[in-house]
């Protein structure tokens, strides 16, 4: 029995430390003085008879994400090695890096199990829920969680971060809801997007949607009517206290110049705030350096030094495969896509219609976010779909040998009939 449920029981902390971004906010709020690095080592050592079983390592031999992370160290610590004297951002690159691969190893070997997916993807779904009912309660009450004036955030603290968490919750888990109501959870989750007010978020949340209806995980005849309801509901609703509502957005502050300038600029196609302007300076910064030096790159952590602005804060180029290229040369490139395919390379079944949005929506972002590979809400993701891969691959093998064996059966019978003549 206890065998049973600690998997489940583990699959749920994972998602509620680490899915929700608690670990994180936890101490950057200064709720619990708990470092998060303490609590992928708590974490740890509460999944230590799992981490060390036979059954762990053959899933480890078995994974292709394993064999992604065994790739990257590789790569990371042979790049570091040659630096030489490597400077502060190069030690801190190399462990976050190291910490990355601890962390997708640990959450692939604890759901591993096809009960311990089904409870983490439940958890996940109220932590979405949870998420948009925060950033919806931030909208009226601003900088509770945000660290931006008018952008909500919750417990992610970064309004990008918690449009991209909503996005991947919403993938992972939109077959658990009743296919009358896929539309409504979807266009409840593209509202809590849009209260961030990020913009690559909102894209690629338009670019899931589109895979969604285009794969039929979104059946429009049978959710169109409850999502028109719904979507009918909240306008009217809105429209009905739409004075009350703007006159209290621009009394705390949330319809400010920056919010403000994002939305004309989405309106006109063009994006004339500061954020815009900076990106594309570090992002200018970024390309010469990788022409620099285009074959090996510039060193592990080159990425983490692109702009200083004032206050000695150190600016990154907002762009995953940007930062990869700047520091590995051309294999840079390559990496976030790899992660991406060994993540989904075993899939099968109706499972590739999930991962199809899934790969799409973190290849886009990967153009906006240089944190992909450092966040601990999105690596979950990436070891709990590559978990569901192994174990659809288990069940598909006794599948396939028992569907040969019906073929095959009649022909003893039909020889032991051809003897009996």
């Amino acid at each position: 029995m206890i065998r049973r449920i600690y998997p489940c029981i583990l699959a749920v902390l994972l998602t509620a430390i680490f899915f929700t971004n608690f670990d994180v906010y936890a101490y950057a709020s200064e709720a619990l003085p708990v470092p998060p690095l303490y609590w992928i080592g708590l974490f740890a050592a509460l999944a230590v008879p799992y981490l060390l079983s036979n059954a762990s390592m053959r899933i480890i031999r078995q994974s292709p994400l394993a064999l992604w992370c065994f790739l990257f160290l590789l790569i990371s610590c042979g790049w570091f090695l040659f630096e030489g004297a490597a400077p502060e951002d190069a030690w801190q690159e190399l462990r976050l890096r190291v910490l990355s691969v601890v962390f997708l190893l640990v959450a692939l070997l604890v759901l591993a199990r096809k009960d311990a997916q089904l409870w983490a993807r439940r958890s996940i779904l109220i932590a979405v829920i949870t998420a948009i009912g925060l950033n919806f309660y931030e909208l009226f009450y601003p900088r509770t969680f945000s660290s931006v004036v008018g952008r909500s955030a919750g417990l992610y603290v970064n309004p990008n971060q918690a449009g991209v968490a909503l996005v991947l919750g919403m993938i992972a888990t939109v077959d658990l809801i009743p296919p009358r109501w896929r539309l409504a959870f979807a266009l409840l989750v593209g509202a809590g997007v849009a209260v961030t007010v990020s913009r690559s978020a909102m894209a690629g949340w338009a670019i899931v949607m589109l895979i969604m209806m285009w794969t039929k995980q979104l059946k429009l005849r049978r959710s169109l009517a409850v999502g028109f309801g719904v979507t009918l509901i909240a306008v009217v609703t809105l429209a009905w206290q739409w004075d009350t509502v703007i006159f209290g957005l621009k009394d705390s502050n949330v319809l400010n110049v920056n919010v403000i300038g994002r939305l004309e600029g989405m309106n006109q196609g063009e994006a004339p705030d500061d954020s815009a302007f900076d990106r594309g300076e570090v992002a200018a910064i970024a390309f010469d350096l990788f022409a620099d030096s285009p074959l090996i790159g510039n060193g592990v952590g080159a990425s983490r030094r692109l702009l200083t602005i004032s206050g000695g804060i150190q600016i990154s180029s907002h762009n995953q495969y940007l930062n990869l290229m700047v520091d590995h040369g051309l294999l840079g490139c390559l990496i976030l896509p790899g992660l991406v395919l060994m993540t989904v390379w075993q899939v099968r079944g109706d499972q590739r219609r999930r991962v199809l949005a899934f790969a799409g929506f973190v290849l886009f972002m990967g153009l906006f976010s240089h944190n992909i590979i450092d966040e601990r809400f999105m690596l979950l993701i990436f070891s709990l779909f590559a978990a569901m891969a192994i174990s659809e691959g288990r069940e598909s093998v006794p599948a396939a040998a028992a569907m040969r064996s019906r073929r095959l059966s009649p022909l003893p019978q039909l020889a032991t009939a051809i003897e009996s003549r």
